[in-house]
């Protein structure tokens, strides 16, 4: 990424550039970046093709390239989720070409980025294009982005509550900002603060699983099984589900092996890679509450419901009985 930024600063635009990754929110904002570069406001109609996979064709976008720019140095043209790679034989003489004017930008979306490095296609691609994989950002990333955007807002927000936000509601940055947006007007004074995320935070599976294990560890089966109705209500894919119930309860059995051995939350987060100390400390209050053998009993409950579900067992059956095996003390 640090190559277009140079690029956008220097207002020198490369003629090929292909995005793809899982953070849509930046693969749009540089999309948005060097249009703004590119197109003088009213030529649109003149400087910008967009071509999509319904009617793409080799002849299509050799005409789009042919094209001459309108009262601009350069056109854009944005190819969407079209993968060339599979079609080599037609594309093959489209690239051996170098274009002048023209800046082309072929975004992965819904299509899966997976060229054949092998291929004569790939090598004349690769040896002009510049390919970013626009990653999910890290923590580090995402604090400095959300300051900046609560500032926006008029609001404030600390270190510690940014990692609060993040792990209620994720790292996928279009959805925080919807978050950010929600809070920010919920909030009647400056700072941001734990309760504001709570009172109107949408939490993720991972997140509202956490709460479903604290109600079981807290002997609170009633309200487990509610969280769980929540989920399935809310159309969640039952093998996320058990997928995510899995993970925390893998997180619980690390979290009581590290308590028997003496260790505390470094130990969690490094085993479940966890970036922030507080789902950590969660895991290891509730662990608590729970035997290693308990613990060791809700991993292989989960892995027997999530075979259930892949032999096509009832799904809200399955779910349910898993929850109440791992109520079982």
């Amino acid at each position: 990424m640090d190559e277009l930024k140079k690029h956008l600063k220097a207002s020198s635009p490369a003629p090929l550039y292909i995005f793809h990754g899982a953070e849509a929110y930046l693969r749009e904002h540089y999309v948005s970046k060097i249009k703004e570069l590119l197109i003088p406001p009213g030529t649109e109609a003149f400087n910008l093709t967009v071509l999509e996979k319904r009617g793409f064709s080799a002849d299509v976008f050799t005409e789009a390239l042919n094209a001459a720019p309108f009262m601009s140095e350069r056109r854009l043209i944005i190819v969407r989720d079209v993968d060339v790679f599979k079609q080599k034989d037609e594309f093959e003489p489209v690239f051996k070409e170098r274009w002048q004017d023209t800046t082309v930008i072929f975004v992965f979306e819904t299509v899966a980025y997976k060229p054949d490095a092998r291929t004569k296609l790939y090598k004349s691609v690769a040896a002009f294009a510049t390919i970013i994989e626009f990653k999910s950002q890290t923590e580090k990333d995402l604090i400095p982005w959300i300051k900046r955007r609560f500032s926006s807002y008029g609001k404030q927000i600390d270190t510690d509550t940014s990692q609060y936000l993040i792990f209620l509601c994720g790292r996928d940055m279009t959805s925080l900002i919807q978050e950010m947006e929600k809070i920010a007007a919920y909030s009647t004074v400056p700072e941001i603060i734990k309760r504001h995320i709570d009172a109107v935070g949408t939490p993720t599976i991972e997140a509202a699983v956490f709460d479903l294990s604290d109600a079981i560890a807290a002997g609170e089966y009633g309200k487990a099984f509610d969280l769980l109705n929540t989920l399935i209500d809310m159309r969640e894919e039952p093998v996320m589900l058990t997928g995510a119930i899995g993970k925390q309860a893998r997180g619980l059995y690390l979290a009581r092996l590290a308590l028997d051995a003496g260790k505390g939350r470094d130990l969690v987060m490094r085993g479940m890679n966890y970036h922030h100390p507080y789902p950590a400390e969660k895991l290891i209050r509730a662990a608590k509450h729970f035997s290693l053998e308990r613990c060791r009993r809700a991993v292989m409950a989960c892995c027997r419901a999530d075979s259930d579900l892949k032999l096509g067992y009832d799904k809200t059956l399955t779910l349910e009985r898993l929850i109440a095996e791992m109520s079982l003390s």
